[in-house]
């Protein structure tokens, strides 16, 4: 079971998120706090150091990337997954440069929060395509060193394969070695790149070009969302034609109620007409 914290100043929206988390039996949320300087001082406390921690980027006292780089300074501290309502790249890279292992819109599918929180607990990162793309259009548009880290052809195939999502488990399966071989490369991987955790190492990756970011699955989210778009056009015309047909069909029956309106007034015309012939008819006879 994975110890999971939430650290948001939005009290209902901490509570729902460990309402949904609690419905997993793989998560135990073991804090609730409201801003950076509550996180620490519970760190600092406990003996259980929780796998996770989902951290609000905008709180009073000490925001989401004070308390990050805060948690930098220790020799042990938890994952960090950031929640922002605003999906801005300049915040998400920042954030993930400083050692965030994932970055989560406050208003994501649940599936996509507990996606994310079990992939950063298990495997220690979550980029979904639209971060990778973020991280590659970075890599192009900065210079980046590429001399003075020599990296042996097996940290470089292990590099490969943690940027593939995979485990030490399954490394260690793919390549016929131990897990503690796998994890002792990726401790030298940390080393030599200088990277914070196994987000760092995908950044790593992406902008010295050993990692080639797929993009192929933006592409199709695109054309998912141009579809969509479709649809709802197509709905919203049908809607219209839809109105105008409800419209129309008031109208006729308006033109019947006009006709069966001028029809009983002809009708108690004639009849008005036959009673003053009457009325004629019997002064008539009357003389």
């Amino acid at each position: 079971m994975y110890k999971i914290g939430i650290i948001d100043d939005e009290f209902l929206f901490a509570k729902g998120l460990e309402l949904m988390l609690k419905q997993e039996e793989q998560f135990d949320v073991k804090i609730i706090g409201q801003n950076g300087k509550e996180l620490l001082n519970y760190l600092d406390q406990t003996d259980e150091m929780p796998d996770v921690i989902l951290l609000d980027l905008s709180m009073p006292e000490l925001d989401g990337v004070d308390t990050l780089l805060a948690l930098n300074k220790r020799e042990n501290y938890p994952r960090i997954i950031i929640l922002s309502s605003h999906y801005n790249p300049g915040i998400i890279v920042r954030t993930i440069t400083e050692g965030a292992s994932a970055f989560l819109n406050k208003n994501e599918k649940i599936e996509e929060v507990m996606r994310t929180v079990l992939n950063v607990a298990e495997k220690g990162y979550y980029f979904n395509e639209y971060v990778f793309n973020l991280l590659r259009q970075r890599r192009l548009s900065s210079k980046v060193d590429q001399k003075g880290i020599d990296l042996t052809e097996r940290e470089i195939e292990i590099l490969k394969l943690i940027c593939e999502e995979l485990t030490n488990k399954e490394i260690s399966e793919k390549l016929f070695i131990s897990s503690r071989t796998v994890e002792g490369h990726r401790n030298n991987l940390l080393i030599k790149t200088g990277a914070k955790n196994t987000a760092g190492l995908i950044i790593f990756a992406i902008e010295h070009d050993i990692y080639k970011v797929k993009i192929s699955g933006l592409i199709e989210f695109v054309k998912f969302v141009k579809f969509v778009k479709f649809v709802k056009f197509v709905k919203f015309v049908k809607f219209v034609k839809f109105v105008k047909f409800i419209k129309f069909i008031k109208f006729i029956k308006f033109i019947k109620f006009m006709k069966f309106i001028k029809f009983v007034k002809f009708v108690k015309f004639l009849k008005f007409i036959k009673f003053v012939k009457f009325v004629k008819f019997i002064k008539f006879g009357g003389i």
